[in-house]
This record gives C-alpha cells, structure tokens and sequence, in this order.
C-alpha cells in the first residue's frame, strides 16, 4: 500500500485553515478530514477578543477549494458548541453533501446514530458526560 499524508495543523483564522503548514499552496487532496477543529475557527474564549463566526463559513470553503476532483472532506465538530454552527446546522445552511448525528450514550464513549431531529433534541454540550454529547459528521465531495 502506497498512501502519502500531509499532516496540516490549522490555525484560528479561515485562511489558514488548511495552509498554515502547507508549503506548497497549490496542492490538491483526495481527503481531508477535521476532527473537531472548525468549531474553534472564529471562536475566541478570550474576552477582549470578538467572535468573527463567519471564519468557520469561510474555513469550510477554504477546505473545499484544497479538493481534487472527486476528493472527499469529512468535518466532525460538536453539536451547541458553538452558536453560530449549530444555527448554521439547524436551518439547513451548512454546504455538505451529507450529514450524521452521534449521541455519546456510555461513559465508555460509546456512540449511537440520531436523526436530526433527534440531535436536535439532544444534550447540549458538557451535559450529562465530559466534552461533547452530540457529535456532527458532515461529508462533502467535490464535482
């Protein structure tokens, strides 16, 4: 098996999430996976510094662009975490392909799949275990 990572750290500001540790700024990918990152993009727990939410919208597109054709971007993040996402989720504005819920249902972490309206109806975050309790699962594959 022949298989070449790239290993990218994102930094908290849409332009950089993808290429704050890419050298070469043209490259194209067959995936891309953020594992609990974009919820952070725009979001500053800092209270001198303001929120700019629409870097998670702008962080998303940046990713998409980074694509090769036919190439498939995965983004987890957890459900109310963020305000500004979870409106994004809850009117349908968020520009995936497909979208999963997970509800943490042990201690053991483990995971059980929900609709959307059941998410919707879920734990908000930090309730009934550590961390997340719903977890979204977006899909997106570039045309």
């Amino acid at each position: 098996c022949n298989i070449k990572l790239t290993i990218v750290i994102p930094a908290h500001n849409e332009e950089d999430v993808i290429i704050s540790t890419l050298k070469d700024l043209k490259k194209k990918f067959d995936l891309i996976l953020s594992i609990s990152t974009m919820e952070h993009v725009g979001y500053s727990k800092r209270y001198w510094e303001p929120n700019k939410p629409d870097k998670f919208s702008k962080g998303i597109v940046n990713l998409k662009k980074h694509l090769k054709k036919g190439g498939l971007l995965f983004v987890t993040f957890p459900l109310f975490n963020n305000e500004y996402i979870t409106n994004l989720i809850v009117n349908k504005k968020d520009s995936f392909s497909k979208i999963l819920f997970m509800k943490r249902v042990s201690y053991l972490n483990e995971w059980k799949h929900l609709t959307f309206l059941e998410a919707l109806k879920g734990n908000m975050y930090e309730g009934r275990f550590a961390n997340a309790n719903i977890l979204f699962i977006g899909e997106y594959r570039k045309k």
